[in-house]
């Protein structure tokens, strides 16, 4: 459970700095509202429920289930996945303007312009596997 959620219960308000995403940026005003002015505990189920978690599973699978995670993640392009990251940071919660997906446009166009871009289409057209690699051109 997040900190912030249950400091109520303590006589203080959660802060937040400029920018850093928090758990009410995810799981909305109305569950934030609740938790923060109650300070009530909660199951897995209902972090589930109001968007603080992706998967509840079982403790017995949990390493099965993270490991199967990370292998999902490795398959993809590491230069696609790190300029994901940045895409979703920077564009997260802005207004949707011209300019924005100008800049998205952009960023795509130059990532699909790069050895990895490159191998991922090919690989894609081909219907195999691409070949990540560590010498692949960066970003």
């Amino acid at each position: 459970m997040d900190k912030n959620i249950v400091i109520a219960g303590i006589g203080m308000v959660p802060f937040r700095k400029p920018g850093q995403s928090e758990s009410y940026d995810v799981m909305g005003e109305r569950a934030a509202r609740r938790y923060f002015l109650t300070a009530e505990r909660f199951t897995a189920d209902e972090a589930l429920r109001i968007g603080l978690l992706h998967q509840v599973v079982e403790a017995e699978q949990l390493e099965q289930t993270g490991a199967a995670l990370c292998q999902r993640l490795l398959q993809n392009g590491p230069q696609a996945l790190t300029e994901a990251k940045r895409l979703i940071r920077d564009v997260g919660n802005q207004p949707l303007t011209s300019e924005l997906l100008d800049m998205t446009a952009e960023r795509i166009a130059a990532i699909r312009a790069t050895d990895e871009g490159r191998e991922g289409l090919n690989a894609f057209l081909q219907k195999r596997k691409p070949n990540w690699t560590e010498d692949q051109d960066d970003v």
